[in-house]
């Protein structure tokens, strides 16, 4: 099976695991398992999954209890560990774009009718400035095994912020019901949409781009 080339990752692991990293598919899978775009999200959006993952664990913690008695071990932390961070992964919407690296693939129509249910939801929120579709597209050169990419950019107050955290979540989630590979981050600073690639027109979701293009 050839593999769609993964991103480089910016992570100082040794450079030999670097390359087990974006070269295999057991090694992709593991980086996104273990990662999780973590290293991407803003603070605020670190923070609200530390706390989602803390709740996860908690929770799955008294199922364990409930089946196994209360006794504390190593091996039952282990497990409950490794339980709670693929769940974290599972809803993080991460487990799904990565699975476009190995074959995943999503039809144009169902990819279609994802965005424009996206457009009706991102309108009217007095919480987000705007909500931009990048990647391929907007190059015009999207496939089936393609993910799509979304940038949710937050008003400015300390309450837009912390409802666009929990709007990008609530995409995330719904995403992966839908079965939708959804790459989808959160800006608070005018600064990291100055990062993408200039060279993309991306498309806005709250103003209406998609009946233009």
């Amino acid at each position: 099976m050839k593999l769609k080339k993964a991103k480089p990752i910016y992570i100082p692991f040794p450079r030999f695991i670097r390359h087990w990293m974006e070269t295999t598919a057991i090694g992709i899978l593991f980086r996104s398992w273990l990662t999780q775009a973590f290293f991407y999200m803003t603070p605020l959006e670190k923070i609200t999954k530390v706390c989602l993952t803390i709740v996860y664990f908690g929770g799955f913690w008294l199922i364990f209890a409930k089946i196994g008695g209360t006794s504390m071990s190593v091996g039952r932390l282990v497990a409950v560990f490794i339980i709670t961070h693929t769940v974290s992964w599972l809803f993080s919407g991460q487990f799904l774009v990565t699975m476009t690296y190995l074959g995943y693939q999503t039809s144009p129509e169902k990819m279609q009718r994802y965005i424009r249910w996206l457009e009706s939801v991102c309108r009217n929120r007095r919480f987000l400035k705007d909500v931009l579709l990048y990647g391929s597209l907007v190059r015009g050169t999207i496939s089936a095994t393609s993910d799509l990419d979304v940038r949710v950019i937050s008003g400015s107050g300390r309450a837009d912020k912390f409802l666009a955290v929990l709007f990008t979540n609530f995409l995330r989630l719904h995403s992966f019901f839908m079965g939708i590979p959804l790459d989808v981050f959160l800006f608070d600073r005018d600064e990291q949409l100055a990062r993408m690639n200039p060279k993309e027109r991306p498309i806005s979701l709250c103003h209406g781009d998609l009946k233009s293009r």
